[in-house]
């Protein structure tokens, strides 16, 4: 089978650090995430995830665990809808930030894979569902936060 996948790529002019904080911490993920009610982040391999995410006129919980948590280059997530649509997803999906610095510019890609794990009857569905989610606009809230960020004086 095929993997269902979706992939945001952005160049963000600063550096790994100051984006992580953004990306991989629970402050940072309410920051750009403009639908996120509640996060929960345990910063560590096996930590626990949560995210309350609203579209009106329902909260959508999502769980998981970081797999992932390599300063300042790469965290990844599972992911788990808890109560979606098609209710309690039976399989985990994964969510991965990957950044790599250059000159003072991070290039940061995310990915959202798994998909394919998921029930047939729903699984396009889902993936489709979360390429509309991860949306360029979110992305470039990110990009002007952390760009923010450096101009005031954050390394």
């Amino acid at each position: 089978m095929e993997p269902l996948i979706v992939t945001r790529e952005i160049e963000i002019d600063a550096p790994a650090a100051v984006v992580w904080r953004f990306v991989a911490t629970a402050e940072g993920m309410r920051t750009w995430w403009t639908m996120t009610r509640h996060v929960v982040l345990e910063e560590r391999p096996g930590g626990r995830f949560e995210l309350h995410v609203e579209f009106p006129p329902r909260v959508y919980v999502i769980s998981g665990h970081v797999q992932t948590y390599e300063y300042p280059r790469t965290f990844s997530v599972t992911w788990r809808e808890e109560d979606g649509d098609q209710g309690r997803w039976p399989e985990e999906t994964l969510v991965t930030f990957t950044l790599s610095e250059r000159a003072g510019r991070t290039r940061i890609t995310v990915e959202h894979g798994g998909f394919e794990r998921l029930p047939e009857a729903y699984r396009s569905a889902a993936r489709d569902s979360y390429e509309r989610g991860w949306t360029q606009e979110e992305m470039e809230r990110l990009r002007t936060l952390a760009e923010q960020a450096v101009a005031e004086g954050a390394r």
